[in-house]
């Protein structure tokens, strides 16, 4: 139905922690031919997170597609040290990073710094602001 009007998507949005219905999201997002699936998994530790993610990037890895989970503050992807330590424990090229500047405001952060850290893996940007304080 996009394709019928032009459209394509930009990503799909995926959140939660049941890995078999982010698998079948991922699919999905291969099949309408979007690039990433954004997720915000419900974990509650970087352990966590990896063990969620792992299936999501071998899967991601078969169907052509990147998985992006969303800093967050009270998440395991809160700071940008917890950021890079999630990247560096994965190393896939299958990951990036779903980037919302607020939550760096909110745990203290500069957006320009976690930008211009992340570089090449901040493969989405959410385009929304809240006031300072």
């Amino acid at each position: 139905m996009l394709a019928d009007f032009g459209l394509r998507p930009a990503a799909l949005s995926l959140y939660g922690n049941d890995v078999t219905r982010a698998l079948a999201g991922i699919d999905f997002a291969a099949a309408i031919q979007a690039p990433l699936v954004v997720t915000g998994a419900g974990v509650s530790g970087p352990a966590e997170a990896i063990g969620y993610l792992g299936p999501l990037l071998k899967r991601a890895a078969t169907r052509g597609v990147l998985v992006a989970p969303e800093n967050h503050v009270n998440s395991p992807f809160e700071s940008l040290a917890e950021i890079e330590g999630l990247l560096s424990s994965l190393d896939s090229p299958h990951l990036g990073v779903a980037y919302a500047p607020p939550h760096s405001y909110a745990c203290g952060e500069s957006p320009d710094v976690v930008i211009q850290a992340l570089g090449s893996r901040l493969v989405f940007f959410y385009s929304w602001d809240i006031p300072q304080g």
